[in-house]
């Protein structure tokens, strides 16, 4: 993109495909595209905004609206005002996640919050569905002057559409198909959300310290200075990702899950076989900074990857270098690796033992579900029945019928 910042003077229109990406103000790339829109015609195409965060709506209408001096609005300053609206987001957002939360100074901060903004004590799950739909309602007012949306509905009450798309098929609401478990399955299920990859700080067993190297290398201290600071946001950050990656392949399939635990366990196995040969760990910037771009399959080949780079001495341009030794919790840094090989093993043998992955509840539920939606034979001038099935993984997706 910076290519295009020194042509930027013959570009009369600016149009941004898929700006949903550029949300992000930390990078380069939206400072290039601030400065290619600059007194430009910009037109936004992306991916509805409107479910993110109120920032990264701010951060899309910065392309091509003064934030102090707005006129999409009869307040001028959007800066303000979407300070407020991220404000009452991250708040309404805390009490219905922590409200019944076991850690205890999380649900207290969840009561505060409720009774900041409702003035009452006890915490009430509806009321906070109303602001939160109210407070929908008042992000879509500020952006409304500078949106066109269109969907189904948009263009069938549309007077200069309707005519035009009277052909549309008729979409039902979904339906759920809930799967079986039986109880040792089912306490499994329970025990891999609530307890092995649960928040730490509600018990948690999974330690991650490959990926967070830097909170074992010093001392916990109140204040960090910058360049500390964004390196344990960094990490800590990489770590939760790290976390949440796993449930959401342990949520997709179970086959899925049992790939992902055999291959961070191999990650964690080469990293902790180099830090006992050299007493050094190699943590790669570069790879920190883009594994969240990546799809779930590249993202472990990227790891698995770097792991045998370890094993080879080949070591990345951008890599930070950590002295085992020098750690103030050198032995809780290689206690917590082996606590998660430990932890890997024990939840392989559980998928094993429960036959999780050779005889899937949720496979069989839904192969069940297509045959019968199959064997209903098509009304007189339909097509052949079809199913088409949609999954985020391509693993997962190779598991069921197509």
């Amino acid at each position: 993109i910076s290519e295009y910042v020194k042509k930027a003077k013959d570009i009369e229109v600016v149009i941004i495909d898929e700006a949903h990406r550029f949300r992000n103000q930390d990078t380069k790339d939206y400072e290039y595209l601030k400065n290619i829109c600059r007194n430009k015609v910009v037109i936004l195409l992306t991916a509805t905004p409107f479910n993110n965060r109120p920032g990264d709506i701010l951060s899309l209408l910065k392309f091509f609206v003064t934030p102090k001096k707005s006129s999409i609005t009869l307040e001028n300053n959007l800066v303000d005002k979407f300070k407020h609206f991220e404000g009452a987001f991250y708040r309404l957002g805390f009490i219905s996640k922590n409200w019944n939360s076991s850690n205890e100074s999380k649900r207290q901060k969840a009561e505060n919050y409720f009774k900041t903004l409702f003035g009452e004590e006890r915490v009430n799950l509806e009321k906070v569905k109303q602001r939160s739909r109210y407070l929908a309602k008042q992000i879509r007012d500020v952006i409304e002057p500078v949106t066109i949306r269109r969907n189904r509905l948009d263009l069938q009450k549309n007077p200069y559409y309707k005519d035009e798309v009277k052909e549309l098929s008729e979409v039902k609401d979904p339906k759920e198909w809930f799967f079986e478990l039986t109880e040792a399955q089912s306490a499994f299920y329970d025990k891999v959300l609530s307890h092995y990859f649960a928040d730490p700080e509600e018990g948690g067993q999974f330690k991650g310290a490959i990926y967070r190297p830097f909170e074992y290398e010093q001392k916990r201290k109140e204040k960090l200075s910058e360049k500390e600071n964004f390196q344990f946001i960094q990490q800590r950050n990489l770590y939760d990702f790290m976390r949440r990656l796993l449930v959401k392949r342990f949520e997709s399939s179970f086959g899925s899950f049992e790939q992902s635990l055999k291959n961070f366990k191999q990650v964690t196995e080469n990293v902790l076989e180099f830090i006992k040969k050299t007493n050094k760990y190699i943590l790669d910037r570069a790879l920190l900074e883009k594994i969240y771009e990546l799809d779930v399959e590249d993202i472990e080949k990227e790891l698995e990857n770097y792991s045998e780079k370890l094993k080879s001495g080949d070591f990345p341009k951008s890599h930070k270098v950590y002295k085992i030794k020098d750690f103030i919790y050198e032995e809780k840094f290689i206690a917590d690796i082996e606590s998660d090989l430990k932890l890997y093993d024990e939840i392989l043998l559980e998928l094993k033992e429960l036959e999780l992955v050779k005889d899937d509840p949720k496979v069989n539920c839904l192969i069940e579900n297509v045959q019968t939606i199959l064997r209903d034979k098509p009304k007189k001038g339909e097509p052949e029945r079809k199913v088409i099935i949609f999954s985020e993984f391509t693993d997962t997706h190779g598991r069921y019928p197509h």
